[in-house]
């Protein structure tokens, strides 16, 4: 929240085609059944090194889960991970198309209080985006080497 607090104005008036978030987002959808477990699921996770699932019923995307909700909801709340199911804690993730700029992203995060995002084109979904790919993003293209000695 800090740093989308930090960075929530627009850079530019119009972003350029290199901004796009579809420039940077992740294609690799990895998908788990809604009827997986949390342990399951953090299996997974722990696999492919990532943050985030997108969650299926009969092939279609009904959710996501993230290592927070876990942490918060599962750990929070002293919830068995190998008896609770993915569909319990899923939410409906917010979607933004990939044509939008980076900074639009990290807006709708901050909006919605929430690290990752999913990326659609023509309404199908793409990829998912999350706040460390915005944070490597706004790093590279602000950031030089002489803020950080100073």
């Amino acid at each position: 929240k800090d740093f989308a607090n930090y960075y929530s104005f627009t850079f530019g008036q119009s972003p350029s085609e290199e901004d796009q978030i579809d420039n940077f987002m992740q294609e690799n959808l990895v998908k788990i059944s809604q009827t997986s477990s949390v342990f399951e699921a953090a299996q997974v996770m722990k696999k492919y090194k990532i943050g985030a699932l997108l969650v299926t019923r009969d092939d279609a995307i009904t959710g996501i889960v993230t290592d927070e909700i876990f942490t918060r909801n599962v750990l929070g709340e002293n919830l068995n991970p190998k008896t609770t199911l993915v569909s319990d804690l899923m939410i409906k993730p917010p979607l933004i198309d990939g044509t939008e700029s980076m900074d639009s992203a990290l807006n709708c995060m901050h909006r919605n209080d929430v690290r990752y995002l999913v990326t659609t084109k023509d309404a199908v979904i793409k990829g998912i985006i999350s706040l460390k790919d915005l944070t490597i993003y706004f790093k590279r293209k602000f950031v030089s080497a002489q803020d950080i000695d100073e």
